[in-house]
């Protein structure tokens, strides 16, 4: 069944390209994305791309009171392999990890998510390296509609190719940019 092959196929790539931009996107012509939006930022690294046990604090707690209880962490791959390296002032491991399969690893308290989209923790000038807070009440996500699939014998006739369009109407914003901080790399 190639056109159910077809559907399934492109409608995950469609998913995965809108995840890409409500992370990373720009706000022009794509959902302004999380990472990339006006949310305040909460800490500044002092080295690009290394993280510490007291920036990882310092920065938790740079979250308004309000915010915490609701708060979790969206990082990449490689900022989670630097944080599960970091120790308290004891010896003790600040990660956490899930007690059972279907619960979050937890840092500093709070679940984290890990997204491919979210940039690696690098030392690249002002790049988001993480961003922590009440994510439901910071960022909105509006879809008008569902996927559109469309399929055209016509349009490659010429050339004996049948064609396939996947569209969906959807947008991301910040609308509350006190819920959530991100964590930079340093400007110099």
């Amino acid at each position: 069944d190639v056109q159910s092959y077809i559907s399934a196929v492109g409608a995950e790539a469609l998913a995965h390209a809108m995840n890409t931009h409500f992370i990373t996107g720009t706000g022009t012509g794509q959902p302004q994305g999380v990472a990339t939006a006006a949310v305040t930022t909460g800490d500044t690294l002092a080295a690009k791309g290394v993280i510490t046990t007291d920036e990882i604090l310092d920065f938790a707690y740079s979250l308004q009171r309000q915010y915490r209880p609701a708060a979790s962490w969206l990082v990449s791959d490689s900022f989670i392999l630097a944080a599960r390296k970091l120790k308290d002032s004891t010896g003790q491991y600040l990660w956490q990890p899930g007690l059972t399969a279907s619960q979050p690893d937890i840092l500093v308290g709070s679940p984290v998510f890990t997204d491919a989209a979210m940039p690696a923790l690098a030392p690249t000038v002002d790049i988001t390296q993480a961003v922590y807070g009440d994510l439901k009440r910071a960022y909105m996500i509006r879809l008008a509609g569902g996927i559109g699939i469309t399929r055209s014998d016509e349009y490659a006739f010429a050339t004996d190719q049948i064609t396939w369009k996947f569209s969906l109407r959807a947008d991301g914003r910040v609308i509350d940019t006190n819920a959530a901080r991100k964590l930079i790399n340093p400007a110099a």
